[in-house]
């Protein structure tokens, strides 16, 4: 993707005047012309150049999505999806009703053929953009279910402008077809120079197919088992052709945290896909904005600080009677070894020469700052770069953020089999106890399961076998942070989980000595278990979901306007 960059710069000016914010509006026919640039293969390898850009960036000011999931606390409150009671009046306010990103896919799908290319070669472009319109109608479909479908550029007289939402089904149908063309003539990965590869496209219809499928059992929509099928399916074609690897370098007190500090992800064979940041091109201030937070940074919360399990493999709730009596630097202790990889705690030291012991000790801490500066005691630091730790500056960081990536394979491989009733032990030996073994944690044993009672979802009233809840528990402590949470909650339907306390509450805070005048003066409020709670004046009722319609994101209302053919989403009618 490096290479591809390069050219990007070049090439913007085009990629700009080819995707207007509003899909209404047309091209300047004197900026781009469609008869003189059509023409040759370099016009079409620089036209999906311009395209790369749609990737999306590394999450967050401080390199953490998931601030509208239970995992992370904004310091802020921001609980636009969660709860959401406001409809947006335009694009803007949304984000995710602009049509820009369809709108340059289409125009190439126009224009490509015209180019004195062999077939091959049109093909094989053509199926990159089919992958980045795949991509940029899968984010619609997870917010709105039904959007219009358009595979061309629209032009002023054209009935589409107002046309009516497509069914669910028919955008998803052309969202699978897109994928499979990209699957059939995208370069295989060993020849595609950092180009879309026939992988990649098949990394995301596993993903795309895993989304759908859950969102359709669980929410009743029919044709669940079809595309769960093709998510074990497409993720089996990656795991058996053995292209790819978890990142392990025997380490795993480490290994996990380095994967995403590297300064070119693909050099592992862990990464499927990456967003790419190079010091002569673009950077990005993750490390800075971590160290420099200064009481503004965002926390995971007791919810998903809970969820980690000891380091024998079991829940808490199996292994700690008193685990909630516990002082806070107890309660970190013996836990999964991704959990100290990724959670700074105030008080603990991080040094270059990396942990000692348990892998925490007492003294003056940078992650400790990290976590003092978040909303919650809990600091998040994926991403960190230690090199970049001294003397870090603005924008200066340069390391990949992983866009897709192995792990996420193997995780919808046993999650889809799982929900197929297909999930045996060595199902779970070849996905699930690979990851386990790279952080050297317990294998998961089916027989030896028992039930969480003290669970999020059993506190939420929300009924699971057992085996499906603990996957479930393995894809959110390896993807913290990555951007999944939020839509992992909408497909299983699983709202209620935004209703339990825990998912605005922090650490235990009397015990934690740093923290002690910000407690005092009340710029840290805790609640009468002396637990952190961020929002306490904000939201003393704790957050709100509402069953009836927060699974769907509203239609702004000036496009409802803009086109009387468009109906609102679900449960947002009124």
């Amino acid at each position: 993707m490096k290479n591809i960059q390069i050219s990007i710069i070049t090439l913007i000016a085009i990629f700009l005047v080819s995707c207007n914010d509003d899909y209404l509006e047309r091209t300047p026919k004197d900026q781009i012309s469609n008869s003189s640039f059509w023409k040759t293969e370099s016009d079409l390898e620089a036209y999906c150049n311009g395209l790369y850009p749609m990737l999306p960036e590394i999450p967050g000011t401080n390199g953490v999505a998931d601030d509208n999931s239970d995992d992370f606390i904004p310091f802020s409150l921001n609980l636009y999806g969660i709860g959401m009671n406001v409809i947006p009046t335009n694009a803007n306010e949304d984000g995710g009703w602009k049509w820009e990103n369809v709108r340059a896919c289409n125009v190439f799908m126009d224009n490509y053929k015209s180019a004195d290319c062999s077939d091959d070669l049109k093909n094989q472009y053509r199926g990159e953009v089919c992958f980045f319109r795949a991509y940029s109608y899968f984010v619609k479909v997870k917010k709105y279910g039904e959007v219009p479908w358009m595979d061309h550029e629209l032009q002023t007289n054209d009935p589409l402008l107002y046309a009516a939402k497509s069914p669910r089904d028919t955008v998803v149908a052309h969202i699978m077809k897109d994928l499979d063309f990209a699957i059939a003539h995208c370069k295989n990965k060993e020849n595609a120079n950092y180009r879309i590869s026939r992988e990649i496209a098949l990394a995301l219809k596993a993903r795309i197919a895993l989304h759908e499928g859950t969102f359709r059992k669980y929410h009743g929509l029919g044709g669940a088992d079809d595309f769960l099928n093709e998510a074990a399916n497409a993720s089996d074609i990656l795991i058996n052709e053995g292209k790819y690897n978890l990142y392990s370098t025997g380490n795993p007190g480490n290994d996990y945290f380095s994967l995403f500090s590297k300064d070119n992800a693909y050099d592992t064979p862990e990464c499927i896909l990456a967003r790419q940041y190079t010091s002569s091109l673009k950077m990005h201030g993750v490390t800075h904005n971590l160290i420099n937070s200064s009481g503004a940074g965002t926390g995971v919360s007791k919810a998903m600080f809970d969820s980690y399990l000891g380091r024998d493999g079991r829940p808490m709730s199996q292994t700690r009677a008193n685990y909630e009596e516990e002082d806070y630097y107890t309660q970190i202790k013996n836990r999964d070894p991704r959990m100290s990889q990724i959670i700074g705690v105030p008080g603990f030291v991080w040094s270059k020469n990396w942990w000692e012991g348990d892998g925490l000790k007492l003294g003056d801490p940078i992650v400790g700052k990290i976590a003092k500066g978040s909303s919650t005691g809990y600091g998040p630091f994926k991403y960190l770069v230690l090199d970049d730790w001294d003397g870090q500056v603005g924008h200066s960081s340069k390391n990949d953020y992983l866009i897709l990536r192995f792990a996420e394979m193997l995780l919808i491989n046993a999650e889809a089999k799982a929900e197929l009733g297909q999930c045996t032990q060595d199902v779970i030996d070849r996905t699930i106890n690979r990851i386990r073994d790279r952080v050297g944690m317990p294998h998961m044993v089916i027989a030896g399961l028992v039930k969480d009672m003290k669970s999020e979802f059993a506190q939420a009233g929300i009924q699971l076998p057992v085996l499906i809840e603990e996957i479930r528990r393995e894809r959110r402590v390896e993807l913290l942070g990555e951007g999944f949470r939020y839509d992992d909650i909408m497909r299983w339907k699983a709202g209620k989980l935004f209703l339990l306390k825990s998912t605005v509450l922090g650490a235990k805070a009397k015990t934690i000595g740093s923290l002690a005048s910000q407690i005092a003066t009340g710029d840290i409020k805790v609640n009468s278990d002396g637990y952190i709670e961020p929002y306490q004046q904000a939201l003393p009722n704790g957050r709100q979901f509402d069953e009836t319609k927060n699974y769907y994101w509203p239609i702004p209302t000036d496009e409802l306007a803009l086109n009387p053919n468009l109906t609102q989403s679900p449960g947002w009618e009124n």
